[in-house]
């Protein structure tokens, strides 16, 4: 995976980072794949055409890293590799009429390098007609590539404006419907009419045997994908299996396994930021806090500017109500990475839990203009509006939250179970809403029992753990739960069958672990004389 992400800068625009990727090394191969030289000479021919048209496809990115930055989105860098390009937004547009401006600018570009070339072409040919040297190598090297480069640019105007999501043209159909209707009701018009045309392209491409197209087509499935919120998860899951297994042990939250991967790749690197950072996350997420910390102190040795490192230091402090602490943190972050979305969710948290539910909202607010997709953003954002009185506008974030993610809309991981602190009536409105809607959503009754539970009404946590089991009796993290819920109440042998259920159906080591941690807890528990 490390020589996947491997490339090369070589230059900049505009503070903007231009970059090979390594699969530039491919040219060559490509290049004779695609012009068949026979000779030095047409070898010459094929490469100037092949780096004309890397140039070209540097300046259709250099159209939308322009326009991006003018409408206030800034631009990490600009990618190049043998498949053409792509200018890294830092954030998606807020307006959608601005996400359509930033894609139509780089057919725009396209189009107009393609009247530029077709022009010089047809000048340079009529000059050289005049000069009678039309057959001669240099000749060649000037109208060949050059009519190469107009024609391919057109093509490339065609091929950009297809409504398939991700090409720019799908893009602006995604954004033009989003001007009209909903984000979601845009996004399932982009997947009903992206699929008929890259199925066209697919039978296109088997059809004439064109092996880069159908690699494209592949890219270009995966970005229709992401539209959906189930298909998204499985396309990042199956990404990560394949290219970060690390990263693949995050997303199924099994963190022992991915604390395992981190700590093998330190053990040949110590100094990797990257699976520092990833190891104190899934420590994070075990509630390891002091193994969270050494591995982030040793992050902040290396870099001590590292943003995510400062933002997960912050969250530390919040978990332990260090606020002004941790508005340190956040703040930091925020001056080093203004347009990344977390540190105002966060600073937005600690206003709420200091009840400022004006500024809460703003924060709030600012995290999802930054990142639309977070359904906890959303989540957290209807408690707002709840403390508020608007419940019309509570409800509408839920609709939204429950619509890009149900699981993580409606559950809740260990390291999130306190944001239900205090709000056990805003869960029983909210979950009530829910299982009023779908009877039998077992996630429903398994967030309001965890709401339940963190606000200490432990015997209504039981009556939905228990529902939760019926409608989902393979699920390892009710039994857990409702375990945990059934030894705070004292009824030992109850947990007892609950932690030994968790061992026999989850794979998840840290859970059997803490199962078992929890048996050999309640059966010391008994084992003392009264």
């Amino acid at each position: 995976m490390s020589l996947f992400k491997k490339s090369w800068q070589i230059g900049s625009f505009k503070g903007v980072e231009v970059r090979l990727h390594i699969s530039m090394l491919l040219i060559m191969p490509i290049t004779f794949y695609l012009f068949h030289p026979r000779s030095w000479s047409e070898w010459l021919i094929s490469l100037t055409s092949m780096i004309g048209l890397l140039v070209c496809v540097l300046l259709h990115e250099i159209s939308h890293t322009i326009v991006a930055q003018r409408l206030g989105v800034p631009v990490n860098q600009i990618m190049i590799w043998p498949l053409g390009g792509f200018a890294q937004l830092s954030r998606i547009p807020e307006k959608p009429s601005h996400k359509f401006i930033i894609s139509a600018a780089g057919p725009l570009m396209s189009f107009l390098l393609a009247l530029l070339l077709g022009c010089l072409w047809a000048t340079s040919w009529f000059s050289l007609s005049l000069w009678n040297t039309p057959g001669s190598f240099w000749t060649s090297l000037i109208y060949r590539p050059t009519l190469f480069l107009a024609i391919t640019n057109g093509v490339l105007v065609v091929f950009n404006l297809l409504p398939i999501y991700s090409l720019d043209g799908g893009t602006m159909l995604n954004a033009f419907m989003e001007m009209i209707f909903s984000k979601k009701v845009a996004d399932n018009i982009s997947i009903v009419i992206g699929i008929p045309f890259l199925l066209g392209l697919i039978i296109f491409g088997l059809r004439t045997r064109d092996y880069l197209l159908l690699i494209f087509c592949v890219l270009l499935t995966l970005g229709i994908g992401t539209l959906n919120p189930r298909s998204r998860r499985w396309i990042s899951l199956g990404i990560n299996y394949i290219f970060k297994r690390t990263g693949f042990h995050h997303l199924n939250e099994d963190f022992d396994n991915a604390i395992r991967g981190h700590t093998t790749a330190l053990q040949k690197n110590p100094k990797d930021i990257s699976h520092l950072v990833g190891r104190a996350l899934a420590y994070l997420n075990l509630g390891e806090n002091d193994l969270t910390l050494a591995d982030l102190d040793r992050v902040l040795q290396l870099e001590p500017q590292h943003f995510l490192t400062l933002e997960i230091r912050g969250e530390l402090h919040s978990l332990k109500k260090e606020y002004d602490l941790a508005m340190e943190c956040f703040n930091h972050v925020k001056a080093l990475k203004p347009d990344w979305a977390f540190p105002y969710f966060d600073i937005g948290g600690i206003y709420l839990e200091k009840k400022d539910y004006e500024h809460a909202l703003t924060e709030f607010n600012r995290a999802i203009a930054l990142e639309a997709q977070s359904s906890l953003f959303f989540l957290v954002r209807s408690m707002t509006y709840f403390r508020m009185q608007n419940l019309g506008a509570a409800h509408r974030d839920q609709v939204e939250a429950i619509r890009l993610s149900p699981q993580h809309a409606l559950t809740m991981s260990d390291v999130n179970l306190n944001i239900y602190e205090g709000y056990l009536d805003w869960a029983q409105d909210y979950y009530g809403w829910v299982l009023a809607k779908y009877p039998k959503q077992w996630m429903a009754y398994q967030g309001r029992a965890d709401a339940s539970v963190i606000n200490h009404q432990l015997e209504s946590a039981i009556i939905d753990y228990d529902q939760a089991v019926k409608l989902a009796p393979k699920e390892a993290i009710l039994y857990f739960r409702r375990g945990v819920a059934q030894t705070k109440l004292g009824n030992s042998n109850q947990a007892e069958m609950d932690f030994q259920k968790v061992i026999v159906l989850t794979r998840k080591s840290h859970l059997q672990r803490r199962a078992r941690q929890l048996l050999t807890e309640n059966s010391t528990l008994q084992s003392v004389p009264e």
